[in-house]
């Protein structure tokens, strides 16, 4: 990912999470995702009327489908305990339209 991206949730934008920019190198995978580890913890932010009121970082990274045709084709995730996978934040295939311009895959 050249750049950091942001993603707000809805049109109220009283949330959104920073994918900070870098190389995300694949750490796991399982049946249905793909694992791609953020090369910097993962921002939160909530907001009330257009500035931050909380925010947090949590290791983590992004999670790609393996499947074009899935209701939730790519999401932000952090670690669970072990080696799980926790699923934070969905991405949907406005963030797959942007691959090639705004991200890409090397494989």
């Amino acid at each position: 990912m050249p750049e950091g991206m942001v993603w707000y949730a809805g049109p109220s934008r009283s949330t959104g999470i920073r994918f900070p920019s870098g190389l995300y190198p694949l750490e796991a995978e399982d049946a249905d995702y793909w694992y791609f580890r953020s090369p910097e913890p993962l921002e939160f932010r909530s907001f009330e009327n257009g500035r931050p009121t909380a925010e947090h970082s949590d290791p983590g990274g992004m999670m790609l489908g393996k499947r074009s045709l899935r209701t939730v084709p790519a999401g932000a995730y952090i670690e669970g305990e072990g080696a799980s996978k926790i699923m934070v934040w969905k991405l949907g295939g406005d963030f797959l339209a942007m691959e090639g311009r705004q991200w890409r895959k090397s494989f």
